[in-house]
């Protein structure tokens, strides 16, 4: 009975859930032009950053990164998307996904594709910004206590936690997902974990802290190509940190 359950599940719901997903979660990377984006959002079709006076330095920083990303492509399949970012097409498709996958997790509870639909589930809701949704779901995935989706599942878990200003639980989450990824050897995993820690210093413009995260991950990573992405990114913070130095005794110079 829970074979043929599994076998009608997979193909008259989750095997469409799947494919749409994987599709979709492929534009929207392609769609991604800086691998250190944090959260970005739109207005009359340009970027917003932090307004202060270190927003001509935050801009170059940014340039720079498009420029790093043309080099090595899309490096992570989960980096920070902002779904009011997307085309009508790719929310139209999170939301078939998230339908879809309502079905199984409504009905199909003691199918074995639950987790998969609820992960899925999850990341949907969080590329179309709904990170409050997005983080019950992951909690309620957590609950499950599956290998496969442990780890991966709290890291998710930890960006919510970000992008709902509760820094402090993110943050740590992020530290246990590395700690554990490199005592399972799960590179990928850390790459994702570590990139998403440096792109919340830098939104936070913590340029000392991301300047000490990059090196960590160049001092762990076993991805060449990664570590040399991030090796680039470091330079340039030292740029801007050198740049904002100046900027500040030029200031001092003038008005004392």
């Amino acid at each position: 009975c829970g074979l043929y359950k599994d076998f009608t599940t997979y193909f008259n719901t989750y095997y469409n859930a799947k494919t749409i997903f994987e599709r979709t979660e492929e534009e929207i990377l392609k769609q991604k032009k800086d691998p250190f984006q944090f959260r970005e959002e739109v207005q009359g079709g340009r970027s917003l950053f932090p307004s202060n006076q270190t927003q001509q330095f935050s801009n170059e920083l940014r340039n720079s990164n498009q420029f790093s990303n043309q080099q090595f492509g899309s490096q992570s399949s989960s980096q920070f998307a902002s779904g009011n970012l997307f085309s009508g097409n790719i929310n139209q498709d999170l939301t078939k996904v998230i339908e879809k996958c309502s079905k199984i997790l409504q009905y199909e509870k003691e199918s074995s594709f639950f987790p998969d639909a609820l992960f899925m589930t999850g990341k949907a809701l969080y590329y179309q910004q709904e990170y409050s949704k997005a983080q019950r779901k992951f909690i309620e995935l957590a609950g499950l206590n599956t290998n496969k989706y442990n780890l991966i599942n709290k890291l998710w878990l930890a960006k919510t936690y970000l992008q709902l200003r509760d820094f402090d639980e993110g943050l740590k989450l992020i530290e246990e997902v590395k700690k554990e990824a490199i005592e399972k050897e799960e590179d990928k995993i850390f790459n994702e974990a570590s990139i998403t820690k440096i792109s919340f210093l830098l939104f936070r413009e913590q340029y000392i802290q991301a300047i000490s995260e990059c090196q960590i991950f160049i001092d762990n990573s076993t991805d060449d190509e990664m570590k040399a992405l991030v090796a680039n990114q470091m330079g340039l913070i030292y740029l801007i940190s050198i740049n904002i130095i100046a900027l500040y005794l030029w200031l001092l110079i003038i008005f004392y």
